[in-house]
């Protein structure tokens, strides 16, 4: 690693460094690790507007990274603000102009070139951004002799209207662009060739600077997260592994972020606890939940609060109806059971069907009835590293037929995963975006609570 760095930032990052740690050792009594109960949850959080004044190849890819880079874990800004910032860019910014940017070492533009040659966003396509072009010019708007500059023997160049907020812009998409180079490269490689090739320790290197001061990235908690689950694979604790373990303000991070999310996941299940038939779709088998109350819709009829039921859309009311119809219309607490009594005469002339078949979704049930209110879906991580945790997507943006639908996928083996993965694809047409509002499904009202109901036979 590089030992010689220039003092205007590297001696006031190590000094907020050094008061952090102290504040950190003495609140440590206070922090409580997170219960068992509470399953690691990796939380995925997409919105995109479903209609956009411009739209750019790779687009959303860049607005991705920019959220990942740009902002810390805990105050990402709305998704509205990141979308028309980097169309404003664009649009003032094309290609040309950051390259004359580049040329002047123009910092802002310069940083904007390196983002978007990452995600191959409006840059020139007969001009190849190739990997160790990227990082080089990321790395010299740090302002540090990074690995690549020191491996070439050059110094940071004298950058204009740059700042500290830029040069840990630049510092993240850096990490990112080595994080990303392990996977590319070598994705299922081994131990040995992971400790052998920088990419994933030169990430640490950087993830372990962003944590020195102010806002913390979560390209930072993306590759913590990802060392400790090697764990789980190869059998070793990369806390005490050499170039890893010095990776003090990283790993200090991650422990603040597990405690973070698990008393962020207790402030939830005590809403939940307190109303828990309106922060959940009632229909079995939907699965999907709200973040507050306004996201689910409830049924309007007669049937006391206590057994109320909440909907995410009008397809799960429906399916619902078939069990509800006896609180709704009877006023019964609970459906009524009969005793079987074995007798092989006895036909089932109803069926209560709670399944949601994975099929092509057309483009008014990607997109949601209506946006505001956050929605999410929790399922098991398929991955064989994480066993025992939960993948959480959330939105306010897709429909809950496109968080099931996604569910269902990452449910599928991985040979069937595939199709669906190429099916859902096609499922958002991204030339158009025309954002059409869903159509009503057609159908009397209920006389009796005034909502849609599937009649039965």
């Amino acid at each position: 690693m590089p030992v010689s760095q220039p003092t205007d930032i590297v001696d006031r990052m190590c000094q907020m460094h050094i008061e952090r740690r102290d504040r950190t050792k003495r609140k440590k009594a206070k922090h409580v690790q997170p219960e068992d109960s509470i399953p690691r949850i990796h939380e995925i959080v997409f919105n995109r507007p479903p209609v956009l004044p411009a739209v750019y190849a790779n687009l959303d890819d860049l607005v991705i990274l920019k959220q990942e880079l740009y902002y810390d874990y805990r105050k990402v800004p709305d998704y509205r603000k990141v979308y028309r910032d980097a169309i404003r860019w664009i649009q003032e910014y094309p290609y040309e102009k950051l390259k004359r940017g580049e040329q002047v070492y123009d910092g802002p533009m310069m940083l904007e070139l390196g983002v978007r040659g990452i995600v191959d966003c409006e840059v020139d396509p007969q001009y190849d951004m190739t990997f160790p072009a990227i990082l080089e010019l990321l790395e010299g708007l740090t302002g540090i002799e990074l690995p690549l500059l020191s491996l070439n023997g050059k110094k940071p160049p004298t950058i204009t209207g740059t700042s500290f907020q830029l040069r840990k812009r630049a510092l993240a998409a850096c990490a990112w662009l080595n994080f990303q180079s392990q996977f590319c490269l070598d994705p299922e490689g081994s131990l040995h060739a992971i400790m052998d090739r920088p990419w994933l320790n030169n990430a640490a290197y950087y993830a372990n600077m962003l944590c020195w001061e102010g806002p913390i990235p979560y390209i930072v908690i993306r590759i913590a997260s990802y060392l400790t689950t090697l764990q789980k694979r190869f059998g070793v604790d990369f806390r005490k592994i050499e170039g890893f373990k010095e990776m003090i303000s990283m790993w200090r991070a991650y422990d603040d972020y597990l405690v973070w999310q698990a008393d962020q996941e207790k402030l939830r299940l005590t809403k939940v606890r307190n109303a828990p038939n309106r922060y959940r779709c009632a229909a079995d088998g939907c699965g999907v939940q709200a973040v507050n109350k306004k996201a689910m819709r409830r049924c309007g009829g007669s049937c006391s609060e206590s057994v109320k039921p909440y909907y995410c859309s009008p397809q799960c009311q429906d399916k619902h109806w078939f069990v509800h119809r006896y609180a709704c219309k009877q006023g019964l607490a609970t459906p009524p059971i009969l005793d079987d009594d074995d007798d092989a005469t006895w036909i089932d002339v109803e069926k209560y069907d709670t399944s949601y078949p994975n099929v092509y979704l057309p483009d008014w049930l990607v997109w949601s009835e209506w946006n505001g209110p956050e929605i999410f879906i929790d399922f098991p991580h398929p991955g064989r590293d994480y066993k025992g945790e939960i993948i959480r997507l959330r939105t306010k943006t897709f429909g809950p037929e496109f968080l099931r639908s996604f569910r269902n996928m990452w449910q599928l083996p991985e040979a069937y995963r595939m199709v669906q993965e190429a099916l859902l694809e096609r499922s958002v047409d991204r030339s158009s975006m025309t954002g059409k509002s869903r159509p009503r499904p057609n159908g009397p009202l209920c006389k009796k609570c005034g909502c849609r109901h599937v009649k039965a036979a």
